[in-house]
């Protein structure tokens, strides 16, 4: 996309308005996480996703210090729905060579995860050893959903918006999973900004943002959720 000089600026505004609420975010999360909120949350996570059809593909993010705790949901939903495919993101090449990433079926066995077939990468998230299982984003969308990615970030808004931790690699991801899978992101009570995101081009929404006291549906809605599911949100 070619921007003139005032397109520059006004992205460039926006660029400095996103870094300075990641700061001020990273700043809270240390200041106001809380354990007894993320049981909650959890628990609302593996209810919805519970709800999915058999064999249902479900990517989840393993998280870094101070973020929302994502093993607890892993593990209760192998004890669950053993039947869902649970896959994690490897990272495959740095920012500077396109920031791309792609989800890997999350190793198990006897319904646990098989941890000696892990590995942590440079910035000690684990991830799969080798690529043999990935989860293809060319499918075809379907009437019932049946592919779902629990997002991290740092902060949300009521449209979807999403302030990540600025090296693009879910947006990528998630562009090429447009319209086919419904995202969820785990939103403790400080994450959730009163105003609107700064977006920029490239930025992909959230379906669904999963609260201690509820499950709220952003503005996107994309998909048509089954009665169960709306039964669950707010």
């Amino acid at each position: 996309m070619k921007m003139d000089g005032n397109d520059r600026f006004a992205y460039a505004e926006l660029l400095n308005a996103k870094k300075a609420l990641r700061h001020k975010a990273k700043i809270l999360r240390k200041e106001r996480s809380s354990a007894a909120e993320d049981e909650i949350i959890t628990a609302r996570l593996l209810e919805f996703l519970s709800t999915a059809p058999r064999d249902a593909r479900v990517l989840v993010y393993f998280a870094i210090t101070d973020e929302f705790p994502t093993l607890p949901l892993m593990e209760k939903l192998l004890l669950r729905r053993p039947d869902i495919q649970l896959y994690i993101p490897r990272v495959e090449c740095s920012v500077q060579e396109g920031a791309c990433m792609n989800g890997y079926r999350l190793p198990i066995k006897n319904d646990e995860i098989l941890w000696s077939a892990l590995e942590r990468d440079n910035w000690g998230i684990w991830q799969t050893r080798n690529s043999a299982d990935v989860l293809h984003t060319d499918f075809e969308a379907k009437a019932v959903c049946d592919t779902f990615v629990v997002v991290p970030g740092l902060l949300f808004d009521s449209k979807g918006g999403r302030i990540g931790y600025g090296g693009g690699y879910y947006d990528r991801y998630l562009q090429r999973l447009s319209g086919k899978a419904l995202t969820l992101a785990p939103c403790r009570g400080w994450q959730l900004y009163e105003e609107d995101l700064p977006w920029t081009p490239g930025d992909q929404a959230v379906d669904l943002l999963v609260c201690a006291d509820k499950i709220l549906r952003t503005t996107v809605q994309r998909f048509e959720l089954t009665p169960e599911q709306h039964r669950l949100i707010l």
